[in-house]
């Protein structure tokens, strides 16, 4: 089977194509200065399971190439000398638009242009690269209404492409193949069968390299008036679809649909055979449904199915593309999908699983982008959701991390090299691997996700692997985390830890600053299990419990077999408070009393640890992703007030604002209500500003 890996090595982009034959290739390029990569095909090729130190060193053992790119206007030439840095918190240039099993699109944003004089091009300009398992393209935009350009000049190594084509929203692009495959096929050669009142577009798409296949079909009814229309929980659309292959060698269809974006959390596409039977064939699930007040490319809903089929010579296959939603065999279906962030923010991986189409059921953020968590969002399924809604969002009990790591000198060690493998999609069953490195090289670590359609709780199924490369020394160690440091969406009192014959112990949940509750306490007993319980009741929405139960735990640590797993509580209470990309953090110490506490510019820092010199430009206050304060306007003094999840009284910030610069000292006052090891204070523990 056809595959390809994306990964992200620092700061550089490595695509990795997984043929079972010759022909399988990879593409490094460096996204902040944008003039050289390493690319070629391999004589051998790339097992999908390969460790990250073989790809590592098959990817940067092959030749070094220049990349550049030109854009001539006026007379002017103007070339790339790399790409802008975030100018805004959370929105990072280099984008995801959509990876996974078989097509990989990237967008890297903000490229600057200039001339022999210095001067910048007034144009938007942006990289995209596109690739399945034999095709890699390299793409250049520029999108301006001020400057039109007379030529595009895209090289990478030996190829080069001039050849301008004009998009629908009148930007310029430039499309250099760089990877082609044999198969050779024609737009002819895919046909699709419309049912009735449905509208189907077949497209032979240059920049995408696929055949794009556009399928528009009549909105749903909801009689029931739920969230998900009860009507529709068991509907499977099916369209037929041949593949034709008149030639003499065999051929390698491409195809990715685009779907209406309906009931979008929750939908598993598939590939059946000519009697509407699973075939086998899997399907790459990408979609988004973030939007940004800020117009961006890919942003808004869209849902792309994308796979690869090949055909033998001189044949027809028939097949069915389908999609099941809310069910499948009459129970909640399960689905592992990419969830693009452009419109969100961050723009890096997310993936989102659901049983059922009502909402997220556990989300992965390999790279641990936004709250240093892999585990994020984490909701129960079969309860009513906000606000009593059936078939809905149920409220988020989120937040855990596979390994945490801290050395010997108390700093955190995070995991680099992120890429993932793709096995399963759903319906039944999803499968997907995750392989990460720590960033001194000592731990390598490996993770098997999957989630089972259910009709009862959600369950996930996690296989976590570490292979101790060299000594380690640490001040703080966990293998499994939940919640997490950063991420704690629960309001539990509880824990319990037990096994198959019952509870073995049980204790409150007690609260402090950054230190241990409780510490290696033994898991004795066959599958022994931990419970996170006692879930402080909230009237708006059902709230849930988490438990870990470990199946199998097999150790060797220290060269010493470790029988048993151990438990430890760890305790962190915490406000962050952020300025525009800089944060500062605010440790609780008053227990259940109100504490005040004053900031200055200096107490905040950037992501590399350097201080905010001072408050001029600041431009927003954020309390945690949700609650978001912007000072806007021309007045000398403005308020505003909190985010609405906040709970307790409405909470105000105040400050002077002088022409563009603000001018105050920040006075936080932050409690614990509850109790519990618990992250930043992100809602239910409501800080005063």
């Amino acid at each position: 089977m056809n595959r390809i890996l994306t990964a992200v090595f620092s700061l550089w982009l490595l695509i990795v194509s997984a043929m079972p034959s010759n022909g399988s290739y990879a593409m490094a390029i460096d996204t902040i200065n944008l003039n050289k990569m390493n690319m070629g095909v391999f004589k051998a090729p790339v097992p999908y399971e390969a460790g990250i130190a073989e790809v590592d060193r098959a990817v940067f053992s092959l030749p070094e190439s220049k990349l550049s790119i030109e854009v001539h206007a006026n007379g002017r030439v103007y070339k790339c000398i790399g790409r802008q840095q975030p100018t805004e918190h959370g929105i990072f240039p280099v984008r995801f638009v959509e990876y996974g099993r078989f097509f990989q699109h990237v967008s890297i944003n903000g490229l600057i242009m200039k001339d022999s004089e210095g001067n910048k091009l007034d144009a938007d300009c942006h990289l995209e690269i596109t690739s399945w398992p034999d095709r890699l393209n390299m793409i250049c935009h520029v999108d301006s209404k001020a400057i039109k350009p007379d030529k595009i000049i895209l090289r990478a190594g030996a190829k080069m492409s001039d050849k301008v084509l004009r998009e629908q929203d009148e930007s310029l692009a430039v499309v250099l193949p760089l990877i082609e495959g044999e198969s050779r096929v024609v737009l002819e050669d895919v046909t699709v069968a419309a049912a009735k009142n449905t509208k189907i577009d077949v497209e032979q798409s240059g920049t995408y390299g696929a055949h794009i296949i556009k399928i528009r079909d009549p909105g749903w009814s909801n009689q029931s008036r739920t969230c998900y229309p009860q009507e529709h929980l068991d509907r499977l659309d099916k369209w037929p679809i041949t593949l034709t292959n008149d030639s003499s060698k065999t051929k390698m269809f491409r195809l990715l649909f685009d779907t209406r974006p309906r009931n979008i959390t929750g939908f598993t596409p598939m590939v059946l055979d000519s009697k509407g039977r699973p075939s086998g064939i899997p399907v790459q699930i990408s979609k988004n449904w973030h939007r940004s007040k800020t117009p961006m490319r890919y942003q808004g809903s869209w849902v792309h199915g994308s796979t690869v089929i090949r055909v033998p010579p001189r044949s027809v296959r028939n097949y069915q593309y389908a999609i099941a939603y809310a069910r499948w065999g009459g129970v909640p279906a399960a689905s592992h999908a990419q969830l693009s962030l452009i419109g969100w923010g961050h723009n890096m991986f997310w993936d989102e699983c659901a049983i059922g189409s009502f909402g997220e059921s556990i989300c992965y953020e390999p790279g641990r982008t936004q709250r240093r968590g892999f585990i994020t969002d984490v909701r129960p399924l079969m309860v009513l959701g906000k606000d009593g809604n059936k078939w809905g969002w149920t409220g988020n009990v989120g937040g855990g991390d596979f390994l945490v790591y801290f050395d010997g000198n108390g700093k955190y060690v995070p995991m680099i090299k992120i890429r993932g493998r793709y096995y399963s999609y759903g319906p039944n069953l999803t499968k997907v691997s995750y392989d990460e490195i720590s960033q001194d090289k000592s731990i390598k670590a490996s993770y098997t996700v999957g989630i089972a359609r259910a009709d009862d709780y959600v369950r996930v199924f996690q296989n976590i692997r570490y292979d101790i490369l060299k000594p380690v020394k640490f001040s703080r160690l966990a293998f499994c985390q939940m919640p997490s440091d950063y991420y704690n969406d629960m309001k539990y009192r509880k824990t319990a830890i037990g096994n198959v014959d019952g509870v073995t112990s049980e204790w409150p949940v007690r609260t402090d600053s950054w230190k241990y509750d409780r510490q290696s306490v033994p898991m004795p007993g066959r599958q022994p299990w931990v419970s996170l319980h006692d879930v402080m009741p909230d009237e708006k929405v059902t709230q849930a419990a988490r438990g870990l139960i470990v199946r199998k735990w097999d150790a060797v640590l220290g060269s010493k077999k470790c029988a048993k797993p151990h438990i430890s509580t760890y305790m962190t209470d915490k406000m962050v408070v952020g300025i525009d990309e800089y944060a500062a953090e605010i440790r609780i110490k008053g227990g259940g009393e109100w504490q005040g506490i004053i900031l200055s510019s200096v107490d905040f820092e950037d992501a590399v640890g350097k201080s905010l010199p001072g408050w001029e430009n600041t431009k927003e206050l954020r309390i945690g992703p949700i609650e978001t304060l912007r000072v806007k306007g021309s007045g000398e003094r403005e308020s505003r007030l909190l985010g609405a999840r906040w709970q307790g009284t409405k909470s105000i910030l105040s400050v002077t604002k002088v022409t563009h610069f603000i001018k105050c000292s920040l006075i936080c006052y932050g409690t614990v209500l509850g109790s519990g090891p618990k992250g930043p204070l992100y809602p239910e523990y409501p800080p005063r500003v």
